[in-house]
């Protein structure tokens, strides 16, 4: 977080109150230090592939996780179709994401049976 002094406000040549408001929130929503929850929400196609293909990792494993990646595949849709350097250089991501779409994303392994397996004693 950003703690200027008055010199450094003056040295900046800032001394309008919503310039400096301005500068103060600007680098607490950049700020690698502020918590995420404060931070500004940004993404671009690059780092949702990236967030899918960790939650997809994850979701192989964990089944719970799995609402994470739908949550994420819904978040890129919308960021895929205006992106402009998808359009231009990377017209077939979107046909590559599409399928996805509608796709459920599931459990693959069937559920536990809630009754405890026998031995072969019969205990």
């Amino acid at each position: 977080m950003l703690y200027p002094s008055e010199k450094d406000w003056e040295k900046w040549k800032i001394s309008d109150e919503c310039h400096k408001f301005f500068v103060l929130h600007w680098n607490e929503l950049f700020d690698t230090q502020t918590p995420d929850t404060w931070q500004v929400r940004t993404c671009n196609i690059v780092t949702l592939l990236e967030e899918m293909i960790d939650a997809a990792r994850i979701a192989e494993g964990f089944d719970a996780y799995r609402g994470v990646l739908r949550s994420i595949l819904d978040e890129a849709f919308p960021v895929v179709s205006r992106d402009a350097i998808v359009k231009t250089y990377y017209p077939f991501v979107p046909a590559y994401l599409e399928p996805w779409r509608e796709k459920k994303v599931e459990r693959t392994i069937p559920p536990r049976s809630n009754v405890w397996p026998r031995s072969s004693s019969g205990i």
